[in-house]
């Protein structure tokens, strides 16, 4: 699976601590890249000996290319016998039944882990109407 690699990674709270997101992924789902950010939804697999042997994890990972940066945050988790995939098209209609695009992903991801904007980002989100400027 070619995951983006970056040189930073932030991981929400809920992510800190979790083993599994060390793993190979086991699905993953490319919902959006332009030439300044990208958004997979991954599922890692369950570890076993752990308290979540069997449950496996989809996340979303939103990918800053200019700050060669990826920000991955816990979207839900599954038991063992849900197929990755599956688990990852739940996570996708989600987002799409919330009405939120790909931009309202850049934008959350980095308030979400308390990342500053980067004067680019500000200027990609509001190049799609959302207007970040005065609202840190």
């Amino acid at each position: 699976m070619a995951l983006p690699t970056f040189k930073n990674t932030v991981v929400s709270s809920h992510l800190r601590e979790d083993l599994r997101i060390k793993q190979e992924p086991i699905g993953e789902l490319k919902v959006f890249h332009n030439d300044f950010y990208a958004m997979h939804i991954v599922a890692y697999p369950g570890i076993a000996g752990h308290k979540v042997q069997f449950q496996n994890l989809v996340v979303t990972i939103v990918t800053y290319k200019e700050e060669s940066m990826g920000i991955l945050l816990k979207m839900r988790e599954t038991g063992e016998l849900e197929p990755p995939q599956e688990a990852i098209q739940k996570v996708f209609e989600k987002m799409q039944a919330e009405g939120k695009g790909p931009f309202e992903f850049v934008r959350d991801a980095k308030k979400w882990t308390a990342t500053p904007f980067t004067d680019s980002d500000l200027n990609h989100l509001l190049d799609v109407g959302i207007d970040e400027r005065h609202k840190e």
